[in-house]
């Protein structure tokens, strides 16, 4: 048989039907140049386990389109996703005096609902969802989850602290994130950088489940016990308090803090 273009034309359904594929999804090149003026949200879990202290299931991870910096919030259920993204909205505008124009998130039910539509409403902000079953539409966000969660679970590989640590685990690996060079930054400089207008403060960088004595208060020991107890370390709130968890799993904070790190520990 000689094919011909008249044996080419039109559309042939069938083919249509059983060969249907994705379009490819094209690469994002602009960012948004606002600071804070474009967000991307995205929600990961449930989780198994359950977190050891908070019992959340989930993990809400938060990044700034023009910077790269990201926040994260450790739920117990998908509905408190839309107060986590409320409060922080006006978190944002107190400490930064800066207003978000578009949340993107994808089509769940945590993101579309009555009490985050209405404060997006109330407050001008242009809600956009991704269609069903195309996550790629709210690509940023997978692609930023994948990375925090892959590196949640290299950091607590190999360590005996257990599993149900991984919101500690997800929390200070986008503290870490926020702090490393970014490519997607003029000159390389940090997502932290971008947002605070200077570079950050690594010297109280520690590696997480890094072994450490804590000082234990006067107040809780007597004349001849111990004046400090062996921890390690999950966490930082600022440049310095440790987040430790101590051999009764038991979680603290301490700002006298040792580290055993290059001792063969």
């Amino acid at each position: 048989m000689v094919v011909t273009n008249d044996h080419l034309g039109g559309i042939c359904e069938d083919c249509i039907l059983g060969k249907m594929d994705e379009k490819p999804f094209g690469v994002r090149i602009a960012r948004d140049s606002q600071l804070f003026g474009t967000l991307h949200a995205d929600l990961i879990g449930p989780m198994s386990p359950e977190a050891r202290w908070t019992q959340a299931r989930y993990s809400l991870i938060i990044n700034d389109d023009c910077s790269g910096f990201g926040f994260s919030f450790n739920l117990k259920n998908k509905d408190e996703a839309a107060k986590a993204i409320i409060d922080l909205d006006r978190a944002i505008e107190t400490k930064f005096q800066k207003r978000i124009h578009t949340l993107q998130t994808d089509n769940g039910g945590e993101f579309v609902n009555r009490p985050l539509q209405n404060h997006c409403r109330e407050r001008g902000i242009s809600l956009i969802t991704s269609v069903a079953y195309s996550p790629e539409l709210n690509g940023h966000a997978e692609w930023r989850n994948r990375t925090h969660i892959e590196g949640a679970r290299t950091m607590l590989k190999d360590l005996e602290l257990g599993k149900d640590l991984w919101g500690e685990a997800i929390l200070t690996h986008v503290y870490l994130h926020n702090r490393c060079p970014s490519s997607i930054l003029q000159g390389g400089i940090t997502p932290y950088e971008r947002v605070f207008s200077h570079a950050p403060s690594i010297a109280h960088l520690r590696v997480f489940g890094a072994r450490c004595f804590v000082k234990v208060p006067d107040e809780h020991r007597t004349k001849f016990e111990d004046k400090a107890m062996e921890c390690h370390l999950i966490g930082f709130e600022g440049e310095s308090i440790y987040v430790v968890v101590d051999a009764n799993k038991k979680k603290l904070w301490s700002r006298n803090t040792i580290f055993m790190e290059g001792n063969g520990n």
